[in-house]
């Protein structure tokens, strides 16, 4: 097993593999956090964002997540948006800093995926102003990375958990599926509300009541609305996706908390390779029509399929 802090989580890995191939791993790990992050000034998202719009080369995998970016704000039509930095860099979630609204309304012109450029290892954004803030998706950006090294490398059983972000590779030792747990999003302590089983899936929840802080009896989540810059509003507390890919689920995650409960069921049942489960605000659970999820016995009032 092989573990460390990263991307201000902790990373776990579990795999069938040598004790070089877990160290490349971490040492991956080390290098995404390295590269991509935007307090970093020298950091290749740093170094986009102070660049004034000029071209800055950056390492292949760097360019590789910021055009894994535009694909995502294209699939979900910018309900994820990784040049919402403009907005994310007047928030301070730890602080409980709330900028005013005329610097939101300011930061909100900036903000738009098509400003980005991602040309081989030339990156440029088109609007001096506008700011790259990849905390969205790198975790499932970082985690497709590592289970496309450890399957290169032969490894065919792996549990791969990345502050949430789950896949799990191959079967357990038996020849079973790998049962994952989904984390009650308002309990102190992560127990789990539901389980599903994995085999070679990624499972990945986005929740607004992670991350937050209240001020004025006003609660402040994480998870901004790009076209606002501010949290977004949402009858959902989290969303669950289970997926063939982690990066997938990251920005459907995004994708199904913006469209609302029943927006979210809907969306799913028309797209084939997905399924969710769904916290409401209230506390009410449900889950897609594929039932993948097993609903565990709580205070919650749980439901399947009701809008």
């Amino acid at each position: 097993m092989g573990a460390g802090e990263f991307f201000d989580t902790l990373v776990r890995i579990r795999a069938d593999c040598s004790q070089e191939l877990m160290d490349v791993c971490l040492a991956r790990c080390a290098r995404f956090h390295a590269a991509l992050n935007r307090f970093d000034p020298t950091s290749d998202v740093g170094r986009l964002n102070a660049a004034g719009g000029r071209p800055v080369e950056v390492d292949q995998d760097t360019a590789d997540a910021l055009r894994e970016s535009v694909r995502l704000a294209e699939e979900t039509c910018g309900a994820f948006d990784a040049s919402v930095g403009a907005a994310s860099a007047l928030w301070d979630f730890k602080r409980g800093t709330v900028p005013s609204e005329a610097l939101l309304r300011a930061a909100v012109g900036h903000i738009g995926w098509r400003h980005l450029h991602v040309c081989g290892r030339r990156t440029w954004l088109d609007d001096p102003a506008a700011r790259i803030d990849l905390g969205g998706m790198a975790k499932g950006f970082v985690t497709d990375d590592l289970v496309r090294l450890l399957r290169n490398a032969g490894c065919a059983r792996a549990v791969l958990d990345l502050g949430g972000n789950v896949h799990c590779l191959g079967t357990r030792p038996d020849g079973r599926l790998w049962r994952v747990g989904v984390a009650d999003p308002d309990d102190t302590f992560g127990r789990p509300l539901a389980a599903c089983e994995l085999g070679d899936q990624s499972l990945v929840t986005s929740s607004v009541r992670t991350r937050a802080f209240e001020r004025g009896g006003v609660r402040y989540a994480h998870i901004l609305d790009p076209r606002t810059g501010a949290p977004l509003k949402t009858n959902l507390a989290s969303a669950s996706v289970l997926c063939a890919r982690s990066t997938e689920g990251e920005g459907l995650g995004k994708l199904l908390l913006s469209l609302g409960c029943q927006g979210a069921l809907d969306y799913v049942s028309g797209h084939d390779g997905i399924e969710c489960l769904l916290v409401r605000a209230n506390g009410e659970v449900t889950q897609s029509a594929g039932g993948a999820f097993s609903i565990r016995g709580s205070s919650r009032s749980p439901s399947r399929n009701r809008p």
